[in-house]
Protein backbone atom coordinates (compact mmCIF):
# COMPACT_ATOMS: atom_id res chain seq x y z
CA UNK A 1 0.00 0.00 0.00
CA UNK A 2 3.04 2.02 1.23
CA UNK A 3 4.32 1.87 -2.43
CA UNK A 4 1.56 3.09 -3.75
CA UNK A 5 1.53 6.33 -1.93
CA UNK A 6 5.60 6.38 -2.63
CA UNK A 7 5.19 6.18 -6.89
CA UNK A 8 2.34 8.63 -6.72
CA UNK A 9 4.41 11.41 -4.79
CA UNK A 10 7.24 10.49 -7.48
CA UNK A 11 4.73 11.04 -10.40
CA UNK A 12 3.53 14.39 -9.21
CA UNK A 13 7.12 15.20 -8.02
CA UNK A 14 8.20 14.44 -11.64
CA UNK A 15 5.37 16.67 -13.14
CA UNK A 16 6.19 19.36 -11.17
CA UNK A 17 10.17 19.67 -12.00
CA UNK A 18 9.51 18.65 -15.77
CA UNK A 19 9.81 21.69 -17.75
CA UNK A 20 6.68 23.27 -19.80
CA UNK A 21 6.96 23.36 -23.19
CA UNK A 22 6.94 27.10 -23.93
CA UNK A 23 3.43 28.57 -25.27
CA UNK A 24 4.01 30.88 -28.56
CA UNK A 25 1.83 32.97 -29.29
CA UNK A 26 0.49 32.46 -32.69
CA UNK A 27 0.73 35.73 -33.70
CA UNK A 28 4.33 36.05 -32.75
CA UNK A 29 6.92 37.57 -36.22
CA UNK A 30 9.98 36.05 -36.61
CA UNK A 31 12.73 38.26 -37.58
CA UNK A 32 16.38 38.73 -38.41
CA UNK A 33 17.99 41.30 -36.34
CA UNK A 34 21.33 43.04 -36.68
CA UNK A 35 21.37 46.03 -34.56
CA UNK A 36 20.86 47.94 -38.00
CA UNK A 37 18.48 50.78 -38.46
CA UNK A 38 16.19 48.37 -40.84
CA UNK A 39 15.69 45.83 -38.73
CA UNK A 40 15.55 47.81 -35.55
CA UNK A 41 12.64 49.65 -37.25
CA UNK A 42 10.74 46.66 -37.88
CA UNK A 43 11.16 45.14 -34.68
CA UNK A 44 9.58 48.58 -32.72
CA UNK A 45 6.68 48.67 -35.58
CA UNK A 46 5.81 45.37 -34.60
CA UNK A 47 6.18 45.85 -30.88
CA UNK A 48 4.28 49.00 -30.71
CA UNK A 49 1.45 47.36 -32.64
CA UNK A 50 1.41 44.76 -30.07
CA UNK A 51 2.66 42.10 -32.60
CA UNK A 52 5.25 39.37 -30.25
CA UNK A 53 8.25 39.60 -32.04
CA UNK A 54 11.29 36.84 -31.74
CA UNK A 55 14.10 38.56 -32.76
CA UNK A 56 17.03 36.38 -34.72
CA UNK A 57 20.55 37.15 -34.62
CA UNK A 58 23.09 35.41 -36.46
CA UNK A 59 26.96 35.35 -34.81
CA UNK A 60 28.44 33.28 -37.11
CA UNK A 61 32.24 33.61 -37.81
CA UNK A 62 31.58 32.95 -41.78
CA UNK A 63 27.97 35.13 -41.99
CA UNK A 64 29.62 36.79 -44.92
CA UNK A 65 32.39 34.34 -46.10
CA UNK A 66 35.71 33.20 -45.07
CA UNK A 67 37.70 36.47 -46.77
CA UNK A 68 35.03 39.18 -45.45
CA UNK A 69 34.85 38.99 -41.27
CA UNK A 70 33.14 41.87 -39.68
CA UNK A 71 34.41 43.19 -36.54
CA UNK A 72 30.99 43.86 -35.07
CA UNK A 73 29.17 41.41 -33.78
CA UNK A 74 29.87 42.66 -30.03
CA UNK A 75 28.20 46.22 -31.24
CA UNK A 76 25.43 44.84 -32.73
CA UNK A 77 24.53 42.53 -29.78
CA UNK A 78 25.00 45.87 -27.29
CA UNK A 79 22.99 47.45 -29.90
CA UNK A 80 20.27 45.12 -29.68
CA UNK A 81 20.50 45.13 -25.81
CA UNK A 82 20.27 48.43 -25.56
CA UNK A 83 16.97 48.90 -28.45
CA UNK A 84 14.90 45.91 -26.13
CA UNK A 85 15.47 47.90 -22.76
CA UNK A 86 14.26 50.77 -24.08
CA UNK A 87 11.46 49.22 -25.40
CA UNK A 88 10.72 47.34 -22.48
CA UNK A 89 10.72 50.75 -20.32
CA UNK A 90 8.65 52.24 -23.10
CA UNK A 91 5.81 49.35 -21.98
CA UNK A 92 6.25 46.86 -25.32
CA UNK A 93 8.48 44.58 -22.90
CA UNK A 94 5.50 42.39 -23.18
CA UNK A 95 5.84 41.53 -26.66
CA UNK A 96 10.05 41.22 -27.37
CA UNK A 97 10.73 37.33 -26.64
CA UNK A 98 14.60 36.88 -25.39
CA UNK A 99 16.35 37.21 -28.73
CA UNK A 100 17.64 33.98 -29.92
CA UNK A 101 21.25 34.22 -30.80
CA UNK A 102 22.55 31.69 -33.73
CA UNK A 103 26.28 30.44 -33.65
CA UNK A 104 26.51 27.53 -35.42
CA UNK A 105 24.77 26.36 -38.58
CA UNK A 106 25.34 24.02 -41.10
CA UNK A 107 24.43 24.83 -44.58
CA UNK A 108 22.63 22.33 -46.53
CA UNK A 109 24.01 21.48 -50.48
CA UNK A 110 21.29 22.45 -51.97
CA UNK A 111 21.34 25.98 -50.20
CA UNK A 112 25.28 26.09 -50.72
CA UNK A 113 25.28 24.79 -54.52
CA UNK A 114 22.18 26.64 -55.14
CA UNK A 115 23.83 30.24 -53.82
CA UNK A 116 27.42 29.40 -55.43
CA UNK A 117 25.52 29.59 -58.87
CA UNK A 118 23.95 32.95 -58.25
CA UNK A 119 27.84 34.02 -57.30
CA UNK A 120 29.14 32.42 -60.75
CA UNK A 121 26.13 33.84 -63.10
CA UNK A 122 27.17 37.21 -61.75
CA UNK A 123 23.81 38.00 -60.00
CA UNK A 124 25.92 38.15 -56.14
CA UNK A 125 28.92 39.40 -55.45
CA UNK A 126 30.05 36.54 -52.96
CA UNK A 127 28.82 32.63 -53.03
CA UNK A 128 28.39 33.14 -49.14
CA UNK A 129 26.64 36.30 -47.89
CA UNK A 130 24.27 36.71 -44.68
CA UNK A 131 21.56 35.89 -46.79
CA UNK A 132 23.00 32.45 -47.46
CA UNK A 133 22.16 31.45 -43.80
CA UNK A 134 19.08 33.43 -43.31
CA UNK A 135 17.39 31.23 -45.68
CA UNK A 136 18.76 27.93 -44.41
CA UNK A 137 17.63 28.47 -40.83
CA UNK A 138 14.48 29.65 -42.23
CA UNK A 139 14.16 26.33 -44.13
CA UNK A 140 15.74 24.44 -41.00
CA UNK A 141 13.34 26.18 -38.76
CA UNK A 142 10.64 25.50 -41.47
CA UNK A 143 9.15 28.99 -40.36
CA UNK A 144 8.49 32.17 -42.31
CA UNK A 145 10.98 34.65 -40.92
CA UNK A 146 11.12 38.45 -41.89
CA UNK A 147 14.40 40.34 -42.61
CA UNK A 148 14.93 44.42 -42.84
CA UNK A 149 15.96 44.18 -46.56
CA UNK A 150 14.67 47.43 -48.41
CA UNK A 151 14.67 45.87 -51.55
CA UNK A 152 17.25 48.39 -53.38
CA UNK A 153 17.76 47.92 -56.71
CA UNK A 154 21.64 47.54 -56.52
CA UNK A 155 20.94 44.79 -53.85
CA UNK A 156 21.84 41.47 -54.24
CA UNK A 157 18.77 39.92 -53.10
CA UNK A 158 16.93 42.18 -55.05
CA UNK A 159 18.80 41.26 -58.19
CA UNK A 160 18.26 37.74 -57.45
CA UNK A 161 14.52 37.52 -56.53
CA UNK A 162 13.23 40.93 -57.09
CA UNK A 163 10.63 40.77 -60.18
CA UNK A 164 8.83 37.47 -58.27
CA UNK A 165 8.26 39.64 -54.83
CA UNK A 166 4.54 39.64 -54.18
CA UNK A 167 3.75 43.50 -53.61
CA UNK A 168 0.91 42.36 -51.00
CA UNK A 169 2.27 39.58 -49.05
CA UNK A 170 6.16 40.64 -49.66
CA UNK A 171 7.29 36.78 -50.11
CA UNK A 172 8.37 35.33 -53.31
CA UNK A 173 5.66 34.74 -55.18
CA UNK A 174 5.53 30.64 -56.07
CA UNK A 175 3.26 30.62 -58.57
CA UNK A 176 5.44 33.10 -60.92
CA UNK A 177 8.54 31.25 -59.82
CA UNK A 178 6.95 28.15 -60.86
CA UNK A 179 5.38 29.57 -63.99
CA UNK A 180 9.03 30.75 -65.19
CA UNK A 181 10.52 27.73 -64.31
CA UNK A 182 13.10 29.68 -61.78
CA UNK A 183 12.76 26.18 -59.12
CA UNK A 184 16.02 27.21 -57.68
CA UNK A 185 14.90 30.71 -56.25
CA UNK A 186 12.48 28.47 -54.05
CA UNK A 187 15.01 28.22 -51.36
CA UNK A 188 14.02 31.63 -50.66
CA UNK A 189 10.51 30.95 -50.21
CA UNK A 190 10.54 31.20 -46.15
CA UNK A 191 12.01 35.09 -45.95
CA UNK A 192 9.61 37.92 -46.02
CA UNK A 193 10.67 41.70 -46.73
CA UNK A 194 8.05 43.58 -45.10
CA UNK A 195 9.87 46.62 -45.81
CA UNK A 196 10.74 46.07 -49.55
CA UNK A 197 9.54 49.73 -51.13
CA UNK A 198 9.90 51.68 -48.22
CA UNK A 199 12.98 53.80 -47.88
CA UNK A 200 15.30 54.73 -44.59
CA UNK A 201 13.94 58.83 -44.73
CA UNK A 202 10.38 57.04 -45.25
CA UNK A 203 10.88 55.33 -42.11
CA UNK A 204 12.38 58.09 -40.52
CA UNK A 205 9.51 59.76 -40.46
CA UNK A 206 7.26 57.30 -39.62
CA UNK A 207 9.33 56.66 -36.36
CA UNK A 208 9.17 60.30 -35.72
CA UNK A 209 4.81 60.23 -35.50
CA UNK A 210 5.20 57.32 -33.70
CA UNK A 211 7.39 57.99 -30.98
CA UNK A 212 10.58 55.61 -31.68
CA UNK A 213 13.02 57.83 -33.27
CA UNK A 214 15.24 58.27 -30.59
CA UNK A 215 15.90 54.42 -30.83
CA UNK A 216 16.75 54.04 -33.86
CA UNK A 217 19.72 56.43 -33.24
CA UNK A 218 21.00 53.79 -31.03
CA UNK A 219 21.01 51.16 -33.98
CA UNK A 220 24.64 50.38 -35.78
CA UNK A 221 25.35 50.83 -39.36
CA UNK A 222 29.38 49.72 -39.13
CA UNK A 223 30.77 46.37 -40.37
CA UNK A 224 34.30 47.05 -39.57
CA UNK A 225 34.21 49.36 -36.03
CA UNK A 226 37.23 50.20 -34.13
CA UNK A 227 38.24 49.00 -30.61
CA UNK A 228 36.33 51.63 -28.72
CA UNK A 229 32.83 50.59 -30.91
CA UNK A 230 33.54 53.97 -33.56
CA UNK A 231 32.24 53.86 -37.45
CA UNK A 232 34.95 53.38 -39.59
CA UNK A 233 32.93 55.88 -41.93
CA UNK A 234 34.34 53.85 -44.98
CA UNK A 235 32.03 50.61 -45.76
CA UNK A 236 29.01 50.25 -47.02
CA UNK A 237 27.28 50.16 -44.40
CA UNK A 238 28.84 53.74 -43.13
CA UNK A 239 27.88 55.09 -46.47
CA UNK A 240 24.43 54.41 -46.18
CA UNK A 241 24.06 55.66 -42.96
CA UNK A 242 21.07 58.15 -42.72
CA UNK A 243 21.74 61.28 -41.46
CA UNK A 244 19.16 62.10 -38.00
Amino acid sequence: MYWCYIILALIIIFYILKPMPEIRNPRTIYIFVTGGYDSIFRMCQLAMSHTPVQGIYLNLPNVDGTLHHRRNAKQEMSAIHAVVKELRRMGYGQYIYPIQVVTELKLSNLVRNTCNRFYKSGCWTRPVTQYVYMMELSLQMNKIIETGVLCDPDAVVYKTIGKYINPRTKMLDIDQVATAGDFELMIFRNLKFPLCGNTKQQMLIYAKKNGFEHILKKTISCWFPDSRGNPCGRCNMCKGRIKF
